[in-house]
Parts: C-alpha cells; sequence; structure tokens
C-alpha cells in the first residue's frame, strides 16, 4: 500500500497520451498476432496482418479518446503533482477493460463471433495476465530510473540554491518601511492586503482567490485575497526572488530550504511550515535557469 501511494510521473499531457496511446495500440497487436484470438490464428498470413492491425488502430482511437475525456471529467484525478503508482496501474486497468471490450465488439460486427459474457471475462484475464509482467516491469522500472535522476538533479539544485540565495538569519528584525511591500490588490473593490516581501513565504490558488502564507510577529499567517497569480506575478516581475513553480503557486526562494526530488519531479521544501511545494513539468526549466544550471 506504500508503494501504491508513491509519486509517480504522469504523462497527461496530449503528447503523454499519444506516447501511451501508441505504446498500448503496440502491445495490443503484438498479442493478437501472436495468440490469435477471435479466430485470427486460421486466417491467412496477410490476412492475419491486416486483421490485427484493424483492431490496433480502433483502440489507439478508443483509448485517445478515453484518456481525453477522463482527463476532462476528472481534471483533480489526473492532476500531475497528484499522479502516483496506484493511478497509474488504475489507468492501465481501465485501459485493458476497454481494450477487451473494443476487440470483442470488433469481433461481433467485423468477423461475426458470437458475444458472451463467458468469453468477455476469460479474455479480460488472459489479457490482465500477460500485461501483468510486462506492465509491472515498465513501472517498476520506470519509477526506479526517474527516481535516482531526480535525487541527484536535486541534490545539485538545492547547493545552487544556497549558493545564490542568502541564508536567512532568523533572529534578525526587520521593520516594516525597510523591506518593499507586496500589495494584493483585491478584484472587485476589496480591501488592499500588503505584506512585506521579507515576510511573505509563498501563496496557493484556491479558485478565484488566493492563499497568502507571510510571516508576522515570527509566526505563519495566512489570508485569502481576491486576486490571481498571474497579475501578481507580472505586477511583481523586477522582484528575482519570487518565482512561480507550479500554475497554483508562487513562491518566495528566500524562504526554501531544499529543492527535494521524487520520480514524479522536484518540490520546493519550505522550512519554516514544513510545506513541500510542487514544480510542475512546465516550470523546472525555469527553475534551472532561476539556479544557473544548465539545461
Amino acid at each position: 500500500m506504500k508503494f501504491w501511494n508513491k509519486p509517480y510521473p504522469a504523462e497527461n499531457g496530449i503528447k503523454g497520451t499519444l506516447i501511451n496511446a501508441a505504446g498500448i495500440s503496440v502491445f495490443l497487436f503484438a498479442f493478437m498476432f501472436i495468440f490469435g484470438p477471435f479466430g485470427i490464428s486460421n486466417a491467412h498470413p496477410s490476412e492475419k496482418f491486416w486483421s490485427v492491425s484493424l483492431f490496433a488502430v480502433i483502440n489507439f482511437i478508443c483509448i485517445l479518446i478515453f484518456y481525453l475525456i477522463s482527463q476532462s471529467l476528472f481534471p483533480h484525478f489526473f492532476r500531475e503533482e497528484k499522479w502516483t503508482v496506484g493511478k497509474e496501474i488504475i489507468s492501465i486497468a481501465s485501459i485493458l477493460i476497454l481494450i477487451t471490450f473494443v476487440c470483442t465488439i470488433v469481433s461481433v460486427f467485423y468477423f461475426g463471433s458470437s458475444f458472451s459474457f463467458g468469453g468477455f471475462f476469460i479474455l479480460t484475464g488472459k489479457i490482465f495476465s500477460i500485461a501483468l509482467l510486462p506492465v509491472g516491469f515498465s513501472i517498476l522500472t520506470k519509477y526506479n530510473t526517474m527516481l535516482k535522476r531526480n535525487l541527484k538533479a536535486a541534490e545539485k539544485m538545492s547547493q545552487s540554491l544556497h549558493e545564490i540565495v542568502p541564508e536567512r538569519n532568523e533572529n534578525e528584525v526587520h521593520l516594516v518601511n525597510e523591506s518593499p511591500l507586496i500589495v494584493f490588490k483585491q478584484e472587485r473593490g476589496g480591501n488592499n492586503f500588503k505584506v512585506p516581501l521579507d515576510k511573505f513565504i509563498y501563496a496557493e490558488s484556491e479558485g478565484n482567490y488566493l492563499l497568502v502564507h507571510y510571516l508576522e510577529n515570527n509566526l505563519v499567517q495566512s489570508q485569502k485575497v481576491r486576486t490571481t497569480i498571474k497579475q501578481m506575478e507580472e505586477e511583481y516581475s523586477e522582484f528575482n526572488n519570487l518565482f512561480r513553480s507550479h500554475r497554483a503557486y508562487w513562491v518566495n526562494m528566500n524562504f526554501v530550504e531544499n529543492v527535494n526530488g521524487n520520480s514524479r519531479g522536484y518540490t520546493l521544501f519550505i522550512k519554516d511550515i514544513q510545506q513541500e511545494i510542487p514544480v510542475s513539468r512546465k516550470y523546472i526549466p525555469l527553475l534551472k535557469s532561476f539556479l544557473n544550471i544548465p539545461k
């Protein structure tokens, strides 16, 4: 169960969806060509090739549609920063069931085979049993490879972070007028919220609001304001220590203790609140650029 909840690299974008659909379709082609279900094994070699190709192409289209629709209907399930080994397994299992269903329907209409629930479940069992080893090996290999690579890169990023971002003296007291102010201008006439730059930790998006985390009297406080990260990022672009790590997070890098790595990617660890901020794939090149690390 512990491994089930481990972070896992997501391939849920258009490119990843195409790669996944193509990979599964190739597996399906090999499976059907070798084992010849639905009477395919009795067909002439040339007819066998085109029949199997038809199954593979139809399944590729169905898998592609399935991924696009499921990601649209369940966006929270497919969030990159929340993707785990367990979700990857559920996703693959759903695809395998879809493959069995589509193959059965095609065989009924194309080959004139008769449909039975018993045959459907037997075929499902065969596909799962054959897919178990290659899918399991693929998941374990990808998990360990990405974990090793990202841990090594994160260590290098942390070293660079400690060199570039000066360590904060926690006992140092700043007067408000000694530090520039970040003004969160609220939409629809709300009261503006102001926080000194050296007290601002990070902001996270919550729908149409930002939840701002900051220090006040050495205690972490939070304030909800009605504005957007995009607006704040554009207005305070001159402050080099403010970094957008994700579509929903805007971070003061002076509060980041370390860059941590896992098989899914990277997180920014904030010591003051023991919080890990995700770094989405889109912003990894920007993080490396911020830390003066070659891409």
